[in-house]
Order: C-alpha cells, then sequence, then structure tokens
C-alpha cells in the first residue's frame, strides 16, 4: 500500500512538474514581451523611413529657397535695365517686360511649392514626435515586464527544481521494479496510474470489475483492465 501512495504522489509530482514547466514556456506569451517587442521594432521602422522622407522635404526645401532667392535676383537685374535707362530699345524693353512677368509667375509658384513642402514638413515633424513618444512609452512598459518576467521565471524555475527533488526523493523511496512499470505505462500514455472515481477508470472511463478494487483496497498492484494503467486509491 506504502508503494501505491508514493506512486500517486509521484504522479502528482510529476503533473506538477508538468504545468509548471508549461508555464514557464508560455510566460513570454502572457507577459507579451514577444508583441511588444514586434511593436516597438515596427515603428523603429517606421520612425527611419519618415525621418529619410524628411531629409529629402528639406533637401527640396533649401533648393526652392535658392531657386526663389535666385528669381528674385533676375527680377532685381532686370528691373535696373527697365528703369535705369541704359535700354531705349523699344522691342528690348517688351522682352523685359515679359521676362520680368515669366520670372514673377516662377516666384509665385515656387513660393506655394515652399509653402506646401512646409505643410508638409509640419506634418512629418508631428508625425516623428507621436512615433518618439510611442516608442519612449513602450520601451519604458518593456523594461517593466522584462523585470516582471525575470522574477517570475525564477519563481517557477525554482518550482521546477522542488518537483524534480520531490521526483527523485520519492524514487529513491519505491522499488525499481515498480518505477519500471510505472515509467513505461507513463511513456506510452502520458500518464502512469488511475484513480477509480465511483469505480469507474478517470483516465479511460471503464468500469472496474469489484475483484480489481478489492484486491487494490488490500494493497495489491493492480491494473485497469481496459487502459492498462496502474490503479492506485485516492487519497
Amino acid at each position: 500500500m506504502v508503494q501505491l501512495d508514493l506512486l500517486s504522489s509521484l504522479e502528482t509530482h510529476h503533473d506538477l512538474l508538468k504545468s509548471y514547466e508549461k508555464e514557464l514556456l508560455e510566460l513570454e506569451d502572457k507577459l507579451k514581451l514577444k508583441e511588444l517587442v514586434k511593436r516597438i521594432k515596427v515603428n523603429e521602422a517606421k520612425l527611419e523611413k519618415i525621418k529619410l522622407i524628411r531629409d529629402e522635404t528639406k533637401k527640396k526645401l533649401k533648393s526652392c529657397n535658392s531657386m526663389l532667392a535666385e528669381y528674385n535676383y533676375k527680377i532685381e537685374e532686370v528691373d535696373k535695365n527697365l528703369y535705369n535707362g541704359s535700354t531705349t530699345d523699344v522691342k528690348q524693353l517688351e522682352y523685359l517686360s515679359r521676362e520680368k512677368d515669366r520670372l514673377k509667375e516662377l516666384v509665385g509658384n515656387k513660393e506655394t511649392e515652399i509653402l506646401s513642402l512646409m505643410d508638409e514638413m509640419e506634418l512629418i515633424d508631428k508625425e516623428i514626435l507621436q512615433i518618439e513618444e510611442f516608442l519612449q512609452k513602450y520601451k519604458e512598459k518593456i523594461t517593466i515586464q522584462r523585470k516582471k518576467y525575470r522574477l517570475l521565471e525564477q519563481k517557477i524555475k525554482n518550482k521546477i527544481e522542488e518537483e524534480r527533488q520531490e521526483i527523485l526523493t520519492i524514487e529513491d523511496n519505491m522499488s525499481k521494479g515498480l518505477l519500471e512499470k510505472y515509467y513505461t505505462i507513463k511513456k506510452i500514455k502520458g500518464s502512469g496510474i488511475s484513480i477509480p472515481q465511483n469505480g469507474v477508470c478517470n483516465r479511460c472511463y471503464m468500469v472496474i470489475p469489484m475483484m480489481l478494487l478489492d484486491r487494490l483496497n488490500k494493497g495489491e498492484l493492480v491494473y485497469c483492465e481496459n487502459c492498462g494503467r496502474i490503479l492506485c486509491k485516492q487519497d
């Protein structure tokens, strides 16, 4: 009977060990660490892309301002030729007047383009700020979650080690023959014992003959006739 009680306890500790090992494997997902890391990486890539767009927009803006300055300079030169009296030819004066009008149109178009680029820059800077705030928030969050993970991980590992020690202690007090039978069944079926509930095997749910239950109550080693697991009494 003592050996069967130890066997029942052994199965319990194996179940606990398995549950803790599963808990350890699922801990990272439970704390959503992978999800947090993924979101951070996605937004870091997005930030890098937007910063490249901002750099290109800055170049365009600089180029537009340079061209605007050039157009305004040319208008000033045309005005000098128009109004300083150095040009008297009518056709030449008409050409200069048309050139001035053309340059003014170019200035107007360039000023519109510059305003559009400035608006674009403002939106880009705003989006960059939002992403940077998001990244700061989530990096702080992942730091907290990683600390929590390390604490929980150590607790679970301690429990796993305790269960392993319990299993070794129980095995030291059991007969090798019974242990071999138990682990052979457990390897095939996932569990080595069955604890009858109201005369029914709690693993395969088949009715156990009264003769086997009587033998079990006397402390004999008996097996479920259907699933072959070792029958143990409930504590």
